[in-house]
C-alpha cells in the first residue's frame, strides 16, 4: 500500500528514527504483517530506549501471531 511504502521510506532515509520504524511497524501490522512487525518494533524499542508506542506495537504484534504469553509479558513491561 501508499501507507506502507511511505513508512519503508521513511524508515530508510532516517533509519535512526524511532517515530520512523513505528509508523512502518503500523503499517506492516495494517497489512497483515505482524512477524515483520514484531522485528521492527524490536528494533525500535531496542535502538530508541523506552517507548510506550513500540512496546504496544509490539505487544500487538505478538498477540497477533498467538503468542500471548509473551504479549502480555510485554505490555506488562510497560506499566
Amino acid at each position: 500500500t501508499t501507507a506502507l511504502a511511505a513508512a519503508r521510506r521513511a524508515s530508510e532515509l532516517d533509519p535512526s528514527s524511532t517515530e520512523a520504524r513505528i509508523c512502518l511497524g503500523q503499517a506492516l501490522m495494517g497489512c497483515g504483517a505482524p512477524h515483520e512487525a514484531e522485528k521492527v518494533f524490536r528494533h525500535a524499542a531496542q535502538r530508541g530506549g523506552p517507548s510506550g508506542a513500540a512496546a504496544l506495537g509490539l505487544s500487538q504484534a505478538l498477540c497477533q501471531q498467538g503468542k500471548l504469553t509473551t504479549a502480555a509479558q510485554q505490555a506488562l513491561d510497560v506499566v
